[in-house]
């Protein structure tokens, strides 16, 4: 387990693009201050999957960067063990009647205008036990596709006609896994001094 000071982080990219492409994706500014917009009026509600329930905890933009930290709650996660330092011992934190185990992952986002040509915006997600970037993913595709789908009028290719589709955003997590790395914090580093 990691110190509050060490984390790893997955670097990678947020692809924006449209349910079977018909149209054109919006720009990754438009869309995540757009859901910076729904979280402030508490319009983004939790996924739940069985036990397990993730919802976004927080956003927050400064300029082209935002930052998402999502929250993801499970009974199966095992409780925190805690170590004496003095004789060794070792103890369960145990929960209370109505009470999960819990885990947070952050994603930083660059969405600054100069990757909007390729819509892959760079992004650092925290590399967190029992939040993989499958549940992110499918988590923020969800509350996209509930908020942000209207019907748009689409002229096919070859016969010109027009006919209305869904305008649905999504969102693709892509990069490799050996891009994960080991990042200190600020605080971590002064320890060190």
């Amino acid at each position: 387990m990691l110190s509050q000071l060490e984390r790893f982080i997955y670097i990678c990219e947020i692809s924006v693009s449209t349910y079977r492409n018909y149209f054109g994706p919006p720009k990754g500014i438009e869309l995540f201050s757009a859901l910076k917009n729904l979280h402030e009026d508490g319009k983004i509600g939790a996924q739940v999957t069985g036990n397990t329930r993730i919802a976004v905890s927080d956003i927050q933009a400064n300029g082209d960067h935002f930052v998402i930290l999502i929250r993801l709650s499970d009974p199966s996660i095992p409780d925190n063990i805690l170590e004496n330092e003095r004789d060794f011992t070792l103890r369960t934190s145990e929960r209370k009647s109505g009470e999960a185990p819990a885990v947070s992952a952050h994603i930083v986002m660059d969405l600054s205008a100069k990757h909007d040509g390729s819509s892959a915006y760079p992004a650092a997600i925290e590399n967190v036990d029992h939040i993989s970037m499958t549940a992110i993913s499918n988590y923020l595709n969800s509350v996209i596709a509930t908020n942000f789908t209207r019907p748009l009028e689409r002229t096919l290719p070859k016969s010109k006609k027009v006919v209305v589709c869904d305008f649905r955003p999504k969102i693709t997590i892509r990069g490799h896994q050996s891009k994960t790395c080991l990042l200190y914090t600020s605080d971590a580093a002064d320890e060190e001094d």
